[in-house]
């Protein structure tokens, strides 16, 4: 995203209540929706965006977020961002797997307790689960990431990091006594490249088909 008038073109959900219910609060941690307290748009000088400033109270605990989300419209999608977000790990978005969403949810945990270790050989499992939904095939997870750059499913350039991710975790999962304990810039770079990973295969399919269907009923 170039500016925040990009909101919502390029990536985001479909409408309002899945938006909020898909927001946990940054206080109390639920997802029972929101009440607009106050509102305020801003369209760009060319008239072809807007841009919506709002106040917002949590349906559980009546504490107030401030978003800055596009005022979406028909066909289009809805982004945002917020202040202040939660810590807390939320649900995993409805478009991955629900087992991947497990290892994505517990590989979270395990940075914010900073358990290194721990965290890159979940990361690496949830690796290894992602491209065996995407249909890999092969002995080793090595193979499997072969298999799916050589069908076209992944880019080289995710090749490369798919290696390194997957060499990082197996440091963690076959010890040697004496071995250091894992990075942790290291596991944190793997997470963001898993989330990258889990948006490619999972969540931009599914924001496509349903930009498709939305352009289809306008």
């Amino acid at each position: 995203m170039d500016e925040w008038w990009d909101l919502g073109q390029w990536s985001g959900i479909s409408n309002l209540n899945s938006l909020f219910s898909q927001m946990p609060c940054a206080y109390c941690g639920a997802a029972h929706g929101y009440e607009i307290e106050h509102s305020v748009e801003k369209t760009r000088a060319d008239g072809k965006r807007t841009l919506l400033f709002q106040t917002l109270k949590c349906g559980n605990c009546s504490n107030f977020t401030l978003m800055i989300r596009n005022a979406g419209g028909s066909g289009s999608l809805l982004d945002y961002r917020r202040i202040p977000y939660s810590n807390k790990v939320g649900k995993h978005p409805e478009s991955w797997p629900d087992d991947v969403g497990r290892y994505w949810q517990q590989s979270r945990k395990a940075i914010q307790t900073e358990s290194w270790d721990g965290a890159a050989m979940l990361i690496r499992s949830c690796l290894q689960l992602s491209l065996r939904h995407a249909d890999a095939q092969g002995k080793t997870l090595r193979d499997e990431i072969e298999d799916l750059v050589k069908k076209g499913t992944l880019p080289p350039l995710m090749k490369e990091w798919s290696t390194e991710v997957r060499l990082l975790g197996n440091e963690s999962t076959h010890p040697t006594p004496g071995a250091e304990e894992t990075s942790s810039a290291d596991v944190k770079t793997a997470m963001k490249f898993l989330e990258f990973l889990l948006r490619y295969l999972f969540s931009l399919p599914a924001e496509i088909d349903e930009f498709r269907t939305n352009k289809q009923k306008a």
